[in-house]
């Protein structure tokens, strides 16, 4: 995702150069489309760093052992048992929010490529010289904030990778919840 995102990088300074083009309020719809599918662009770009990072682990030590020693055999087990199952859900924890920013990313890059589209559009409307209002600018722009604010949370909350599915916030082991 990070490479896609990348070489959608890549078209914004001769994007940006072919404005110039447009006069009045093409200029302003060429910006607006430009601005917003560039939000798109680096809300994505958080995400996939944030795919990136590093996840802690969270591991029994070695000195569990002597915690384990005063107790009765299968008292022992029974703990060593519960440390087992809570490091295997503390490892699922990274993955899932992993898969979130993920989910996240991908979003983000689909709507900055259909803007990026838009985009294309609007400049092929300039260089044909059709008539496009001021007014569309700020459609475009109302469009966009829609969709970074509004649509995204919704689509978020409706989807598989919710907040409140990825949160794993067990006790260590040997303590109640």
């Amino acid at each position: 995702m990070l490479a896609i995102l990348g070489i959608l990088a890549g078209f914004i300074v001769p994007l940006a150069q072919t404005i110039s083009a447009a006069d009045g309020g093409m200029r302003w719809s060429l910006i607006a489309a430009l601005l917003s599918s560039l939000t798109f662009l680096v809300k994505g770009l958080y995400h996939a760093l944030g795919v990136l990072s590093v996840a802690k682990q969270y591991r029994l030590t070695v000195d569990t052992v002597l915690d384990f020693q005063t107790l009765s055999r299968a008292e022992a087990l029974r703990e060593e048992i519960a440390g087992l199952v809570w490091e295997c859900r503390q490892a699922i924890k990274p993955n899932s929010l992993k898969l979130f920013r993920l989910h996240r990313c991908q979003r983000s890059a689909l709507t900055a490529i259909l803007l990026f589209m838009l985009f294309g559009l609007l400049l092929l409307a300039a260089q044909q010289q059709w008539f496009v209002s001021v007014g569309f600018a700020y459609a475009i722009a109302i469009l966009a904030l829609a969709a970074l604010f509004l649509a995204d949370p919704i689509v978020e909350r409706q989807g598989i990778w919710r907040r409140e599915a990825i949160k794993t916030d067990l006790p260590a082991p040997g303590k109640s919840q």
